[in-house]
């Protein structure tokens, strides 16, 4: 089952996860779902695939560039395809669902999310749409 499109993670996130280290992603290519295990960490690159310029342009917001550390190749894929967005070397992996899917909360906002209860992050939610901060007592 893919993310919802409103809880995609936005590129400069996924850019961000990428240069902090290995990133589990799963997306549909030709109508097929596809592994791979992605990074744009100059130390986990092999220095004949190092690039000279940015592999991902600024001003296009779907397709992502990144090395695939286990086929040792340049790969590409397309957010809005993403089935599973796992970026495990941010303490640990998300909480997965039984069909293998990354929380919904997780995926909205990865800095957010943790570990807390869906209480918990929609209070946070409300109190931040208002400016104010409550108690919980």
């Amino acid at each position: 089952m893919p993310i919802k499109q409103g809880l995609l993670p936005r590129k400069h996130i996924v850019i961000r996860d990428l240069k902090r280290g290995v990133v589990n992603i799963i997306a549909k290519e030709d109508n097929k779902e596809k592994e791979f295990f992605l990074t744009l960490q100059n130390s986990m690159i092999n220095e004949k695939h190092h690039k000279e310029t940015n592999p991902n342009h600024p001003l296009e917001n779907d397709i992502v560039n990144a090395y695939d550390v286990k086929l040792l190749r340049w790969a590409s894929f397309k957010i809005s395809e993403l089935e599973l967005y796992n970026p495990a070397h941010l303490g640990g992996a998300p909480n997965v669902g039984e069909n293998n899917s990354i929380r919904e909360e997780e995926a909205a906002d990865p800095r957010r999310a943790g570990h807390r209860s869906s209480k918990e992050v929609a209070q946070e939610a409300q109190t931040h749409d208002r400016g104010t901060e409550s108690s919980s007592d």
